[in-house]
């Protein structure tokens, strides 16, 4: 915009500030700003009395705005502010859009403990996209969040860190919530692009159990499934991978495991463990101070559900009759067919 498109006056005939005129601007080249201007023309500095418009016709070029400040201090900045009077005041933003279609606002948000806000809209508050506190708190609102790039021979990643090391509550994680019973399910998918794809987290129609599914989505091809107390399911076979791996029991009262001495060829195993599906295998650990008597053969007796069980030595030429010889330690195992 040229400066032979203005002219000088003073309004109202009333002097402006020392040093100062007011500017105005005429139609040439059709472009128009529509508010007065109070210019020093020392320091170039203005100010706007109202609101400030710029339009105009550029076929194939750009009609803008620029604030350039061409000096190289370190504190020589640039910038376009807005502001309001305080916090009843309304929002500092800005605006973009394209006539009679879509519109964004980004900008200060007083209703919002003034959050920095990215709306879809003409106004701050209506679709907001992504919201951040003055405490650093980043909110998206609507809509996905993707992650694009290529990396060619590095790792793309999501880190979320706390730096601090002086409290024992300074964790760091990532929370996934669904709405409700009724909703979808909290997880996460890892997949191999037009591959493999596995999927980690909670099944809301399966009991709320933690699942892991070898696909893109819980509750298919499920791989392990984990209730709310415990009880782990797997799918497939477990595989001890490396020689010298064992599976490893808690022993104590109401055990699935433990031994048990044997006195006159029997002992009573308390265990609320046990139930009627219940499959014990017994081992004989030693023959404890039986010496050159003979031992008998395991077997189990009597089994009272969520009580106990019975370890028997029977004779060998009497399967009916204890091998009251017999004072051996024997271990026991409880397992569950379902």
């Amino acid at each position: 915009m040229s400066l032979y498109n203005y002219f000088l006056t003073y309004k109202d005939d009333v002097l402006p500030a020392t040093n100062s005129v007011l500017v105005y601007s005429s139609e040439g080249s059709g472009k128009m700003v529509s508010t007065p201007l109070l210019v020093n023309p020392e320091t170039g500095a203005f100010t706007l009395t109202g609101d400030f418009t710029v339009s105009g016709s550029e076929s194939g070029s750009n009609l803008s705005i620029s604030v350039t400040n061409t000096a190289t201090a370190a504190a020589s900045g640039a910038f376009i502010g807005a502001t309001v009077t305080g916090a009843s005041s309304g929002d500092a933003y800005y605006l973009a859009r394209i006539a009679g279609g879509q519109a964004w606002t980004w900008g200060l948000d007083t209703s919002a403990s003034d959050s920095f806000v990215l709306a879809a809209s003409a106004t701050l508050g209506t679709s907001n996209v992504l919201s951040i506190s003055t405490t650093g708190d980043i909110a998206f609102s609507l809509g996905n969040i993707s992650l694009i790039r290529s990396a060619i021979g590095n790792d793309v990643f999501v880190n979320v860190t706390n730096t601090d090391n002086t409290q024992a509550t300074s964790d760091a994680g990532v929370s996934i919530i669904t709405g409700g019973a009724s909703a979808g399910d909290p997880y996460i998918l890892m997949g191999v692009n037009g591959a493999s794809n596995f999927s980690v987290g909670i099944d809301n129609s399966a009991s709320d159990n933690f699942v892991i599914s070898a696909a893109a989505g819980l509750g298919i091809s499920n791989v392990l499934s984990i209730t709310n107390l415990g009880v782990v399911s797997i799918f497939n076979n477990l595989v001890l991978g490396n020689a010298g791996n064992r599976i490893q029991y808690t022993s104590g009262a109401n055990a699935a495991t433990g031994t048990a001495t044997l006195v006159a060829g029997t002992v009573t195993v308390s265990t609320t463990a046990v139930t009627a599906n219940s499959k014990i295998k017994l081992t004989r650990a030693s023959i404890g101070a039986t010496g050159a008597a003979a031992t008998g053969n395991l077997v189990i007796g009597t089994v009272t559900a969520g009580v106990s069980f019975v370890i028997n030595s029977v004779q060998a030429a009497d399967a009916t009759a204890l091998q009251a010889s017999d004072v051996s330690t024997v271990t026991w195992e409880i397992s569950e067919l379902v």
